[in-house]
């Protein structure tokens, strides 16, 4: 997607500033009872969830240090120089969403990698939503280790998986 190497923290910094001020989301998944949310420098996110040196490598953060996630926000409203590194293949053109727009997603990864599992919203009821408004469009089973038990019916939900890389855009139309 970009054709300046976004996981390399430096070019991020000179791009993006150290001081700039924004939201990350702390913890594995917002239905956790640990999870929260802190406002902190880019810098300071740098250091703490990106940068090989920080105590919060990839594989120290499967042994239970803490998970950051810059998410859930209009980070090309905030520094519109990232935009300007986004390929569009010439076989197609999409335009990047504005920022009121909720009925298109974009999912950029930049470090790492993320599994995502998409289920169509005929699923929903094998889902088990959330009765109460703020959540529900969150699922209360946990699809790493599903109460089967519990949710009886969410074994039967068809699905959509996959991985998305470093460098990569998940686009959900």
């Amino acid at each position: 997607i970009s054709t300046n190497p976004w996981t390399n923290t430096s070019y991020l910094r000179t791009l993006a500033g150290s001081d700039r001020t924004v939201p990350i989301e702390l913890g594995r998944s917002y239905t956790d009872s640990s999870w929260s949310q802190k406002l902190m420098t880019f810098g300071e996110f740098i250091d703490q969830f990106l940068s090989p040196s920080s105590s919060s490598s990839s594989e120290e953060r499967e042994g239970g240090k803490e998970i950051g996630y810059l998410a859930q926000h209009d980070l090309f409203s905030q520094i519109p120089q990232l935009r300007n590194d986004i390929v569009t293949p010439d076989y197609c053109y999409v335009d990047l969403p504005d920022s009121e727009n909720e009925e298109v997603v974009t999912n950029a990864w930049v470090v790492g990698a993320k599994y995502f599992r998409l289920y169509s919203p005929e699923e929903t009821p094998r889902l088990y939503p959330f009765e109460e408004s703020m959540m529900e469009n969150t699922s209360q089973v946990d699809v790493e280790n599903p109460n089967l038990e519990e949710f009886p019916e969410f074994a039967k939900a068809k699905y959509v998986e996959g991985v998305v890389e470093s460098g990569e855009v998940l686009f959900i139309p």
